[in-house]
């Protein structure tokens, strides 16, 4: 092709930007992709060859033969399997550039060529994770000769501890035997006295040159790579299956402490490792701890491994390596020369460093046991609306979707089971800022490099210790959100009737779809709680409330009818241990259920706020008693025929009927009421159902209270509910006033807890009417001898006459006409004198007569002038 001509093929190709040793060994594409374009869009192209070569020679050159490429055809190569040059490769002791040259040629001529640039890796270096990260796991090589001396030796410790010698890997199916077996490989390799080395600044990402278990144990020297390397491939020679963690700028080594594995090969999110860490069913260990001295327990270096993946760390994990899966992957050990005769020193100087074979913790079985709720019967159509509504099982409910505001308290708590312990003592618990440290006194690096705990975690322990939680505000601050929570509460309870304050323990982080990048925290154990505040300078003490704690049922049921998560046991009493609530199962109970789900995880915070169940109990009902709510028949006209007129065998009383049908003793009223609200009363009685509707100020709320007046009296149970408190307290003083007050039992804001409701009771029981039954008769018949007497004035004044009228109609006339009865002087000898048809009559005249008046005009001095 001349270089005026334009080219009539193009290459598209994508090649691994670096190969090494490890690449060869684990056949691994680094030729991803190759496609051939005819750039002319009239003319086939036939007879063509694709040839690949590379300088220096490390793969071998391979051709593709093209027999026919139609106008602007695109033709890819299915065919991509290169073969490297293991020799080669292994050769490299430093890295270099290669090139690989891709040619489209045609009988002779080349058409297209394309240059691509790649690094070649020494032997024993790997490319990093932003090229190869599952080639990490051909760095774990097993079948060096010095990790089967490191497995010697923790068998040696095994046996020295009293403990079965033998490296038996997960046939026990226990994980404390697993633990145990990491703990004494732990140790042997703490007996080998490294020394730790400083690793290349972002090997994460640009990679670094791995030293080799042989290596590791004549140099006496690693990094944090290379010793989980050597961590790594001890476990899985003893059978157990290790994973590799990278962060940013450091590793560390992950043992499932049962046969289970990642969903492939590489994870690039730390949630998928923290949802198993709680369940003990994985654990990560800071192999650095190995190379320090004097040694540091097996057990700190598992808790500082958990602490990398510490959900506010989440910008740091990098990926996380499965070596079991890699292995079904084809990723195999690589095959490095080593130094087969060293043996790790041992003696008296090992003795002294060796940190002792630490007991495994107690750890659960590999069997979950869950329990079953008891069936439910599951309503459909309207009630299932219902109940949707009532929960809110959208994002903007706190429940599902928490956030920091000014109402609200983020604890600083190591052990949120032990708060929830003291809590159920009744234990009081002031509320304190976290001290200020001192930088140049306590610094919380170093304190973590010396004895391996968490400052700020202690700190919080020991004032736990004290009855005191703290949070990371200043007084001024903590002192502003505390008189805004209290003063919420207090406003809940007298508004709403219910205790809306809640220490939430632990939280669901959770999405609506996999790839959402927005998350929401819904709180899992609400544990109702009260603040104390004796005065300004006195701060702010917690205090359990009455309440039972509960589990977040609107949780429960959002995962089950979104995501079809069912989590059984937690819908009612939770599970204790022996000083209350089980804080630790209830958790591990709901990691156990969405560990697999992408995007779902347990944190264990600790927070002071406002959550709000008032619908929780009706959502109860519509669950649990849909049966029994079905058998009234209004709930079953509003589920099955809403649509319909609500039909009833009941009529109405007329407020005209009362008199006539009801004597006063029937109606038992005290309080004031017209005729209109006497009839409601009486068709109550009757046992219809009906609805009163009024604006304010109507005497809706009189009403209510004549009618649980009259219920009572009745012998009848009545129970009144109200969204609003202060509809409850008009009532109950409108029943308090008229001496009904010890029959009313108030169960809602502070007055529903148990020793009120108890002394409510108690103040029933010990009341006793001191008026007698035949006072109450005696009275009956005076109220209705005086009703009748005025009903009589009342009769006989619409008593319609014979003409139709009223007395009490002629009355208005009389009143209304006045003055024309002064000048027309007209009278009958009594009120029946006339009939209808005569008064028509007459009334027919008095209109002709006033027609004629107006024809005849004004009359002077005559006798008919008006």
């Amino acid at each position: 092709m001349s270089d005026q001509e334009s080219p009539k093929t193009k290459i598209h190709a994508t090649l691994v930007e670096k190969i090494n040793f490890a690449c060869h060994q684990s056949a691994f594409a680094v030729l991803r992709e190759l496609q051939i374009e005819n750039l002319d869009s009239e003319q086939d192209l036939s007879d063509l060859s694709i040839v690949l070569e590379a300088s220096p020679a490390f793969l071998k050159q391979k051709t593709w033969t093209v027999d026919w490429l139609a106008a602007g055809g695109l033709l890819s190569m299915k065919d991509r399997d290169l073969e490297l040059d293991g020799g080669f490769l292994f050769g490299l002791t430093e890295s270099m550039r290669g090139t690989v040259t891709i040619r489209v040629c045609q009988g002779g001529e080349t058409l297209t060529e394309q240059v691509i640039n790649v690094e070649l890796l020494a032997c024993n270096e790997w490319g990093g994770a932003g090229y190869m990260p599952e080639l990490l796991a051909a760095f774990c090589t097993p079948n060096d000769p010095a990790v089967d001396r490191l497995l010697g030796q923790a068998s040696q410790i095994l046996r020295k501890a009293g403990k079965l010698a033998g490296i038996d890997g997960y046939t026990t199916n226990s994980r404390e035997r697993v633990w145990l077996l990491a703990s004494a490989i732990y140790s042997a390799i703490v007996r080998m006295q490294l020394g730790y080395a400083l690793p290349p600044a972002s090997f994460e990402t640009n990679g670094q040159k791995i030293r080799l278990p042989s290596q590791i144990e004549s140099a006496k020297v690693a990094t944090c790579l290379d010793t989980t390397l050597l961590f790594a491939a001890a476990l899985e020679q003893a059978r157990l299956n290790p994973m590799i963690v990278i962060t940013e700028g450091h590793a560390l080594v992950g043992l499932w402490l049962e046969q289970e594995d990642l969903s492939s090969v590489v994870v690039d999110e730390a949630e998928i490792l923290r949802q198993r860490i709680p369940l003990k069913e994985l654990i990560l260990i800071e192999t650095t701890l190995m190379t320090q001295h004097p040694a540091v327990p097996f057990s700190r270096a598992v808790k500082e491994g958990a602490k990398q993946v510490a959900l506010d760390k989440d910008h740091e994990f990098v990926a996380a390596v499965d070596i079991r899966r890699a292995r079904g992957h084809r990723i195999n050990p690589i095959s490095l020369k080593s130094q087969a005769d060293n043996t790790i020193a041992t003696g008296s100087i090992g003795e002294l460093v060796e940190p002792g074979l630490e007991d495994a913790p107690v750890l659960p079985s590999n069997t979950v046991i869950v329990e079953a709720d008891p069936p439910e019967e599951t309503p459909g159509g309207r009630l299932d609306r219902w109940q949707r509504k009532l929960l809110d099982l959208s994002a903007r409910n706190p429940l599902l979707n928490h956030k920091s505001s000014k109402s609200s308290l983020a604890m600083v708590c190591g052990d949120p089971g032990a708060l929830e312990d003291v809590l159920a003592t009744g234990a009081r618990i002031s509320i304190a800022p976290f001290p200020r440290l001192q930088t140049q006194d306590q610094d919380e690096e170093i304190y973590r490099q010396r004895t391996g705990g968490d400052l700020k975690e202690e700190y919080a322990r020991d004032a736990l210790t004290k009855k005191q939680v703290l949070v990371e505000l200043s007084q001024e601050e903590l002192d502003k959100r505390a008189v805004e929570i209290y003063r919420r509460a207090q406003t809940s309870l007298k508004e709403g009737g219910s205790n809306t304050l809640f220490l939430a323990v632990g939280f669901l982080l959770w999405k609506q779809k996999d790839k959402d990048n927005r998350r929401y925290r819904a709180p899992l154990i609400l544990l109702p709680v009260a603040l104390e505040r004796k005065s300004v300078r006195s701060g702010v003490k917690m205090i359990a409330n009455d309440d039972e704690p509960r589990f977040n049922t609107t949780l429960l049921e959002m995962l089950k009818k979104d995501f079809g998560i069912e989590i059984h046991g937690l819908g009612g009493a939770l599970p204790e241990d022996e000083s209350g609530v089980d804080v630790a199962a209830i958790w591990n109970r709901v990691r156990h259920a969405i560990k697999d789900v992408p995007g779902f995880e347990v944190v264990e915070d600790v927070v002071l706020g406002h959550f709000s169940f008032a619908k929780y109990l009706m959502w109860k009902d519509l669950v649990d008693r849909s049966a029994e709510l079905k058998e009234s028949p209004v709930v079953k006209h509003l589920l099955d025929t809403p649509r319909e007129p609500y039909d009833s065998d009941i009529r109405f009383v007329e407020p005209g009927d009362i008199d006539r049908e009801y004597t006063p003793a029937d109606l038992l009223a005290p309080l004031p009421a017209d005729s209109a609200q006497m009839a409601a009363i009486a068709t109550a009685d009757r046992g219809k159902d009906f609805v009163i509707i009024g604006p304010p100020g109507t005497g809706k709320s009189q009403t209510i209270g004549n009618l649980i007046a009259h219920m009572l009296g009745k012998g009848k149970r009545v129970l009144f509910v109200s969204e609003k408190t202060a509809a409850l307290e008009v009532v109950y003083r409108r029943l308090r006033d008229i001496g009904l007050g010890q029959f009313c039992l108030q169960l809602h804001s502070n007055k529903a807890k148990k020793a009120d409701v108890l002394d409510q009771l108690r103040t029933s029981w010990n009341s006793a009417s001191q008026s007698q039954v035949s006072q109450w008769q005696v009275e009956a018949e005076r109220l209705k001898a005086l009703r009748d007497r005025l009903n009589r004035v009342v009769n006989i004044l619409h008593q319609a006459r014979r003409n139709g009228l009223t007395a009490h109609y002629a009355i208005g006339i009389k009143v209304r006409d006045g003055d024309l009865a002064a000048k027309a002087k007209l009278s009958w000898p009594n009120s029946d004198y006339h009939d209808d048809k005569q008064l028509q009559q007459l009334r027919e005249m008095a209109a002709l007569l006033s027609v004629q008046a107006r024809a005849v005009g004004t009359l002077v001095d005559h006798p008919c002038k008006p």
